[in-house]
């Protein structure tokens, strides 16, 4: 398995949101505290505020916040939001399957059970799981030499 930067990037942004506690953060100091591009960070929140996991705050003092408490937050949930292709093998897509061995190959079965296994998995963390032993790690990244 392997997740997109967009993907990392929005768990990573919705950690440090957990961990700021429903205070307002701006997205370039979410990318400060990871060294990343505003752009790549903005592009990610974006997103989550799409599938109304946070909120976005617009003017003078705006940022985003988040909409739901951290223990609601599934990780597999965001996952599967964020990564809509999933697909392991080109067989997963039917615009673009030319494998001759579809339908009826063992292997597609056995990758998508791979999947959803990741999937569960995943659902059994929240984000406040995630944060939990974090916290005081996600502050300091924000802090200001």
């Amino acid at each position: 398995m392997h997740l997109s930067k967009y993907c990392d990037y929005a768990l990573r942004s919705l950690m440090y949101l957990g961990a700021r506690s429903g205070n307002i953060t701006a997205a370039d100091e979410i990318a400060k505290a990871f060294g990343v591009s505003t752009n790549h960070i903005v592009k990610s929140l974006q997103g989550l505020t799409k599938a109304d996991h946070i909120q976005s705050i617009s003017g003078r003092g705006g940022g985003y916040v988040f909409n739901r408490p951290p223990s609601s937050v599934r990780v597999g949930d965001v996952v599967k939001q964020l990564e809509p292709n999933l697909h392991m093998a080109e067989c997963f897509s039917q615009e673009k399957n030319t494998c001759p061995l579809t339908p009826g190959c063992g292997l597609e079965l056995a990758l998508s059970h791979a999947c959803q296994t990741f999937i569960d998995t995943l659902n059994q963390y929240t984000l406040e799981d995630l944060i939990a032993s974090q916290t005081q790690k996600l502050l300091s990244l924000g802090e200001k030499p």
